[in-house]
């Protein structure tokens, strides 16, 4: 039961962030891709550095570092881009919001704990999420560029109009 509450919150706080925060989710989807990213390629060098700073550092400040590689990007993107989705746009919102929770909680949960790692891997809710992960990653990508593309209003108004 606790595994699934855990997933739950972490799939369910970055929706609710964008929604309270009304944060473009869509750039906050494509910086929590970033984020992903930065931790799959800078996470081995930042672990040389954190060995190199505190030799007798444990697992926990390597977990610790992983998930903050992972999650600042989008937490960072959230604040800087505050009160900037409006109309029709912010509730189409939505759908990167809920694909930017189901990819934070494909990428958190192999950094925590091995034994919290194991009980959320055997749940349902996980088994179901990671068979289509793929598709959250192609729906969260699709939307974002859908709602990412100006409209053709907004492409008129910067024209010139000459008779």
């Amino acid at each position: 039961m606790l595994p699934d509450i855990l997933l739950a919150l972490i799939a369910v706080l970055p929706l609710m962030l964008l929604l309270v925060l009304r944060s473009n989710a869509a750039i906050v989807f494509l910086a929590a891709c970033s984020g992903v990213l930065l931790q799959q390629q800078f996470g081995p060098d930042a672990h040389m550095i954190l060995d190199a700073l505190l030799p007798r550092s444990s697992s926990v400040y390597k977990q610790a570092l992983d998930i903050g590689l992972v999650a600042l990007v989008p937490l960072v993107a959230m604040i800087m881009l505050r009160k900037k989705a409006k109309g029709f746009k912010y509730l189409l919102g939505v759908i990167p919001g809920i694909c930017t929770g189901l990819l934070m909680v494909l990428a958190l949960v192999p950094f925590v704990s091995s034994i919290t790692q194991d009980n959320m891997r055997a749940t349902e809710f996980w088994r179901n999420l990671y068979e289509f992960r793929g598709a959250v990653v192609l729906l969260g990508v699709a939307s974002s560029l859908l709602i990412l593309k100006p409209s053709k209003k907004h492409e008129d108004a910067h024209k010139k109009h000459h008779k």
